[in-house]
């Protein structure tokens, strides 16, 4: 009976690990370009931000690289879209 509940636990633990909420913390938006800004929380551990770049509503990338607390860099593979946040400047370069 304990090896039961045990696993019941075991599972029940496991089973909300992977569960993670996001929260809009802001949309900056520059032409039909638009950068959405959350911070998540998942079950352990500190909260972090994501950023998420759209243009016309489409999803172009998740995956960013904060430079510093202004700049954020997003990259595809044949161009990298680049965001201050201080000056809401958005760039875009082709590689």
């Amino acid at each position: 009976m304990i090896i039961i509940v045990f696993g019941f636990v075991i599972y029940w633990l496991f089973q909300f690990a992977n569960t993670t909420e996001c929260n809009e913390i802001s949309i900056y938006k520059s032409n039909n370009y638009n950068i959405l800004e959350e911070t998540c929380f998942g079950w352990a551990g500190p909260s972090w931000k994501t950023y998420t770049l759209k243009f016309n509503e489409n999803l172009i990338v998740t995956d960013s690289v904060r430079t510093d607390s202004c700049k954020i860099n997003f990259h595809t593979s044949s161009v990298q879209y680049s965001f201050d946040k201080c000056t809401e400047e958005f760039k875009i370069h082709k590689l």
